[in-house]
């Protein structure tokens, strides 16, 4: 009789097996039950990430790190693009930042900068009832810190979405209302096509040898299908700080004058002394090298909005 019942679980049972180099480790052997809706999420790699299975939609998705600050002392929010120089924006503000302030993402360089979880984070990391819950509320140590942090993170994913980090505007504003209406709200933004490349290099980095060719890479993210197919909602930063189609943010700051952008934006906070380094290794290549007519097309039909609204072109 159990030999049967395990046969027949293994009939309603099926397995499949993705790997995700660019997040510091492989996840392999993801089981899912395709008969029920239900969610299982795995711990992967050294930075706490999970991957939960739509069974409705029949895909992966990764839970990010819900990339945003919402600063109760200053009254900004700060939506984070990607590829924009955010993590060094969000290191050179976590300085100033209240101990009831809310930073999700970079957590890695926020320990590695020494700054100490907040009041907030440690008690969210204590409300998560984990059984590491309590020595990562204490954070005695950059281990326990950052333990701490990803405890914190988790406990947003519900307002935040399963989506790999940077929440987008309609997100932020449900989550609290009230701060939405009161804060200044900012974002930096890039040139699109320069971004596609920037989100190419930076997810391949750990696979040069074997990475698919950018044509390939460009055409599967837009799609929403490949091994990066978790940044799919990532493509088009336009949904991060719109809503209704409407630019919804009080300051749009730009990649390109990232450093003229950002002193302007601390002057309208009133905040001073501002350090805004590089948190990343940025590497250097021309941009337009790995472009064909066809995949500039293809990036061009995808953030058209974005292109549109703020003239970005090809050349710039």
């Amino acid at each position: 009789m159990a030999r049967q019942q395990r046969h027949q679980a293994k009939e309603d049972f099926h397995v499949e097996s993705i790997t995700y180099d660019h997040i510091g480790g492989r996840c392999h052997l993801i089981p899912t039950f395709a008969s029920e809706k239900l969610a299982i999420v795995l711990e992967v790699s050294e930075r706490s990430r999970g991957i939960v299975y739509d069974s409705e939609n029949y895909r992966f998705l990764l839970l990010g790190k819900s990339a945003v600050i919402i600063s109760y002392r200053h009254k900004f929010t700060f939506l984070h693009c990607p590829k924009t120089a955010g993590s060094s924006i969000k290191m050179a503000l976590v300085p100033i930042l209240g101990p009831f302030d809310i930073m999700l993402g970079s957590d890695k360089e926020r320990v590695e900068i020494g700054v100490v979880p907040n009041l907030r984070a440690r008690l969210d990391a204590l409300r998560s009832q984990r059984l590491s819950s309590i020595p990562a509320a204490l954070a005695i140590n950059p281990k326990w810190s950052k333990r701490a942090l990803c405890l914190q993170t988790k406990r947003y994913h519900r307002h935040f979405g399963p989506i790999v980090d940077h929440p987008s505007a309609e997100q932020v504003r449900s989550f609290d209302e009230n701060a939405w209406g009161k804060h200044y709200k900012f974002t930096f933004i890039r040139n699109p096509y320069k971004k596609m490349v920037s989100m190419y290099v930076y997810l391949t980095r750990k696979s040069l040898a074997t990475r698919e060719p950018f044509s390939v890479f460009v055409r599967n993210m837009v799609e929403g299908v490949g091994s990066f197919a978790a940044w799919h909602h990532l493509v088009d930063s336009w949904p991060i700080y719109t809503i209704g189609d409407t630019v919804a943010v009080d300051f749009v700051g730009r990649y390109e004058t990232l450093s003229t952008d950002f002193n302007s934006l601390c002057d309208q906070l009133n905040i001073s002394n501002p350090k805004l380094g590089s948190a990343k290794v940025a590497q250097k290549y021309d941009f337009r090298e790995f472009y064909d007519a066809e995949t500039r097309n293809v990036v061009r039909r995808c953030c058209e909005r974005e292109i549109d609204h703020f003239g970005y072109r090809f050349d710039d």
